[in-house]
Formats: C-alpha cells, sequence, structure tokens
C-alpha cells in the first residue's frame, strides 16, 4: 500500500481481505505529500473471485513457505475452510497447471469451480460475478 501511495497509483484495486496483513481498508494516510494525491482503494472483490484469490495466496503460504503445511498459513484460525481447500491435492494440482500455462482468472475458475463445488466447504457456491 505504501509503495502505491508513493508512486502516484490513483487507485489501488484489491481482491481479497487478508485477515492477517490486510493494510487496504484499514490504513489512514495523513501527510503532507500525500494530501496532494489522488488515491482511491476498491475492493476487495466480491462472491467467486474473492474466493480465489485468497485461494491462491493460500496456496502460496501452504507449499512454498518454509515449514509449509497448515503452520504456514497465518490465518488458518481466521479461513480454516482455504486451508482445507488447498490441502486437496485436486486443487493444487489445478493451481499448479494453470500457473505452468499461464491461465486467466477465469479459466482457473472454471477449473476449480467443479472441485470445490463437490467439497463439503462450498468455497465456490457464490454468485459468478466475474
Amino acid at each position: 500500500m505504501g509503495a502505491a501511495l508513493q508512486t502516484g497509483v490513483g487507485v489501488l484495486h484489491y481482491g481479497w481481505r487478508d485477515p492477517y496483513a490486510g493494510a487496504a481498508t484499514s490504513m489512514v494516510v495523513s501527510n503532507p505529500q500525500l494530501s496532494r494525491r489522488s488515491f482511491a482503494v476498491v475492493g476487495p472483490a466480491e462472491g467467486v473471485v474473492e474466493a480465489v484469490t485468497g485461494l491462491l495466496v493460500t496456496c502460496h503460504y501452504f507449499y512454498r513457505r518454509p515449514g509449509r503445511g497448515v503452520q504456514s498459513v497465518a490465518w488458518r484460525a481466521e479461513r480454516p475452510d482455504l486451508v482445507t481447500a488447498v490441502a486437496q491435492p485436486a486443487v493444487a494440482s489445478a493451481i499448479a497447471q494453470a500457473a505452468a500455462r499461464d491461465a486467466s482468472i477465469d479459466s482457473l475458475i472454471d477449473e476449480l469451480r467443479p472441485i470445490l463445488e463437490t467439497g463439503t466447504n462450498g468455497l465456490l457456491t457464490g454468485p459468478t460475478d466475474r
């Protein structure tokens, strides 16, 4: 967020409410330099896009951080649904394959929908507002 303010970006769009470190809705900045700039924060995305964005961030922490697994996800208590979803091999495989072929978010959502709608967590059962 600070980098966006300093570079003069006019609008910051974000896709997911990060319960651990998200500053987009709680950060208040007031100083003379920034008071001359117009800056707006838009987000989070709604429905399925927010769910998939949170899923991608959780997947990163689950598989790529030192220690890996549940303990490496800082928001495991606040969002156990995301941790449960990324622990499914089919979800991790779909995300890895989408990344390898540089797939769009819409394509990834289409691939994840049948996997996650049939699970017990119903992560992608919200509206299809893409």
